[in-house]
């Protein structure tokens, strides 16, 4: 596989590759075989930089409030609030996770 040596140059590095595969006219797949690049990081760099370029991170802020020992919430991006107890259902939470993800 194709390297590079700093985090900069990576960053390029992949920036190259991605819009090349873009003007290539071949499948993701494709092109990382015809370039020797490993498909699972080809697709970590594509969500990394979009995520970049749309100004997202792939984290989100988890806030903790004082005082609150009754559990945890989780509120997502669109404002959707999720309360968890301590005492939490554990097939109920895999459920909710389940459907989240299909989202």
């Amino acid at each position: 596989m194709e390297e590079s040596t700093s985090a900069g140059s990576r960053r390029e590095f992949w920036a190259k590759h991605l819009s090349d595969s873009d003007e290539s006219g071949l499948s993701y797949a494709a092109y990382c075989r015809r370039h020797d690049l490993a498909e699972s990081t080809f697709a970590y760099w594509r969500r990394s930089l979009l995520a970049a370029q749309q100004g997202r991170s792939e984290f989100v802020e988890l806030k903790v409030s004082a005082g609150k020992r009754s559990g945890i919430e989780i509120i997502l991006r669109n404002q959707i609030r999720l309360g968890i107890d301590l005492d939490f259902d554990k097939v109920m939470l895999r459920k909710l996770i389940g459907v989240l993800e299909s989202i």
